[in-house]
């Protein structure tokens, strides 16, 4: 009921009456209804409060009646006729706005479009030519994004153009509201400079302490910050829309730990807002291309949804390669103690290599720097040949479990080795087996010792344990020589035990091509075949 037909003596009446009928609900909360003569008594009793109560209630109710008439109404077109010819203050959108040019209908002095340049000109001139209009106020933001073209020929010759941005551009004079009320001050820094000239102040609700949340305990989870991710890789999905399927798998990291999520293109999130905005850039290349991400007014509107905290994820050299204003957002995080790397964080790197085994994109994983093996206690090497081998597993169950084995080595796990007989060699049965050694193996294990000194390959008897992890050894640098020494016991016995190893009995053609090389480890083999000999006679 528009208010010019409701006298205000009215209106008090009708809420004393809803005060009234609340108190009746909340006694009526404490009776059996079930209970027929209770109802009846607690509705006609002549208990003094409740009866007050009921009294005076039925008497408002009747003087609403002769102090106010409600019109008959016969249809819905009626109703809304003698609603619209009432009202003071309408609230409608610019394309419905047209069926306010109706017979009777009382002419309106001022018109304020909200969001303004968003509307395309022709939007705008429908409720700008109502009758009788006097005034108009266009509110709106040119530095955010513009009404939505779909036809590339009417993008081109600016069908998508606001009124009000016309205006700005003819010079007509506008009035700043240059007080922002929504983001954290770590929040709306980047944009404020970036995109206003630093004209933007921030009211005194966000810069008060309790403001400023933190909604996960993680050093990366403040109120601003940037997340670089290494391995992300971007694809098409079936709608032939751009995805990173890695900076999926971090996302979903971090909002497993959230309440409820809301998620949305930049585009549709315009004139919204939210606690905490998770920004994915997608975009991972080597030549720096963010398609529209390169747009400014997109950008400004990415940044300036979340009130407490914004955390934005993505290829941090991509975005430097892109010349755009993304290159200035990470230059701008790194200067300021916000931006990170995602394998920093035990959960975060986890996910994302939880996603190339999955995928299959194991050669990301298999080297010294790897988001796996980067802060591993010990120093892992990766041969091409096993990384040939693991590629080719199948099975994700036994992918997984590999590389589970092989983080769990890295750290200093190491299986516990029973004393128990595997093999017996006696009886019946061991006169129809035929002990044979492997040649290319015995060849290439030779050789890979021959690499090494003794001094060295004595260090592999040391050992450091801590708890149940084997530990890494360090030695000092010995400064005459510029080598490390060790000030292990070098035992005669160990160093022969360690050369006699050798499953040939004579040298192949490869090893005397390694002979330099290998001259320390024959000496010494030699040297253990000499010792044996002595003990045998």
């Amino acid at each position: 009921m528009p208010t010019s037909c409701l006298p205000l003596e009215v209106v008090n009446d009708m809420i004393k009456v809803l005060d009234l009928l609340q108190e009746f609900e909340s006694f009526l909360r404490n009776v059996d209804i079930t209970d027929e003569g209770r109802l009846k008594q607690a509705l006609t009793g002549k208990e003094e409060i409740l009866c007050r109560r009921r009294l005076l209630c039925l008497e408002v109710l009747k003087l609403l009646g002769e102090k106010f008439s409600v019109p008959k109404f016969f249809d819905r077109d009626t109703i809304r006729k003698f609603c619209l010819e009432n009202a003071y203050l309408i609230f409608c959108t610019v394309s419905s706005s047209a069926k306010l040019h109706t017979e009777g209908m009382k002419p309106l002095e001022l018109v304020i479009i909200d969001e303004a340049a968003q509307l395309k000109e022709c939007e705008s001139c429908i409720p700008l030519q109502l009758p009788g209009l006097r005034h108009a106020v266009l509110v709106g933001e040119e530095k955010q994004l513009p009404a939505m073209v779909i036809s590339k020929v009417c993008e081109k010759a600016g069908f998508g153009r606001s009124l009000f941005e016309r205006l700005v551009k003819l010079g007509c004079s506008k009035h700043l509201l240059n007080i922002q009320y929504r983001m954290h001050p770590f929040i709306s820094l980047f944009p404020n400079m970036e995109f206003y000239g630093d004209q933007i102040r921030d009211g005194q609700n966000v810069k008060e302490r309790a403001y400023e949340r933190r909604f996960l305990k993680e050093k990366f989870f403040g109120s601003y910050s940037f997340i670089n991710i290494t391995n992300g890789r971007e694809e098409f999905d079936t709608k032939c829309s751009r995805k990173n399927i890695v900076e999926v798998s971090v996302i979903a990291e971090i909002v497993s730990k959230l309440n409820k999520v809301n998620v949305r293109s930049v585009d549709g999130f315009q004139g919204g807002e939210e606690d905490v905005i998770i920004i994915s850039t997608v975009r991972c290349n080597g030549n720096g291309s963010v398609g529209f991400l390169d747009n400014r007014q997109r950008t400004n509107v990415a940044l300036t949804r979340a009130r407490y905290c914004l955390w934005i994820l993505g290829s941090a050299s991509t975005l430097l390669n892109s010349g755009s204003v993304w290159k200035k957002l990470v230059m701008d995080a790194k200067s300021r103690g916000c931006f990170y790397n995602a394998y920093e964080d035990n959960n975060l790197s986890l996910a994302v290599a939880r996603h190339l085994i999955e995928v299959g994109q194991l050669n990301s994983l298999f080297h010294m720097d790897s988001i796996m093996f980067k802060l591993a206690k010990w120093k892992v090497c990766f041969s091409d040949k096993f990384r040939q081998s693991i590629t080719r597993l199948q099975d994700l169950g036994i992918r997984k479990e590999a590389v589970s084995l092989l983080v769990k080595l890295s750290n200093g796990w190491r299986p516990q080795h029973k004393d128990e007989t595997v093999c017996s060699i006696a009886g019946p049965s061991c006169q129809l087996l035929e002990w044979t050694g492997d040649t290319r193996t015995g060849k290439e294990f030779d050789i890979l010792l021959g690499n090494y000194t003794l001094n060295q390959m004595n260090r592999c008897f040391c050992k450091r344990v801590e708890g149940e992890l084997m530990l890494p050894l360090t030695w000092p640098v010995d400064t005459m020589t510029g080598s490390a020494y060790s000030s292990y016991s070098q035992s005669g016995e160990l160093s022969s035990q360690l050369a006699a190893i050798s499953l040939r009995d004579e040298p192949t053609n490869q090893l005397t091509r390694n002979k330099g090389r290998n001259t320390n480890f024959s000496k010494h083999r030699r040297r253990r075949s000499s010792q044996n000999r002595n003990y045998n006679s």
